[in-house]
């Protein structure tokens, strides 16, 4: 083995619990609902002086740019 993994082998602390914010999220899923959120707020500040046409428009390009960060997290 490597020096840093007997390293932490030697001072880990084995648990029986643990807590997390959000229990069944991988911090890569916060990070993503973290840049949607973002995006989001940029995306519904510049809707307020769209025309339905252009919300339609812009909405659509939207969805596509944040696909990736849509959907389930968890089990």
């Amino acid at each position: 083995t490597t020096p840093f993994k007997h390293y932490i082998r030697a001072n880990q602390l084995d648990t029986n619990y643990y807590y997390s914010a959000y229990p069944h999220a991988t911090t890569n899923d916060v990070k993503r609902a973290l840049d949607l959120a973002a995006k989001f707020q940029d995306f519904a500040a510049r809707a307020r002086t769209m025309t339905p046409t252009e919300f339609q428009e812009e909405y659509e390009l939207f969805l596509y740019e944040v696909q990736n960060d849509l959907g389930a997290s968890g089990p």
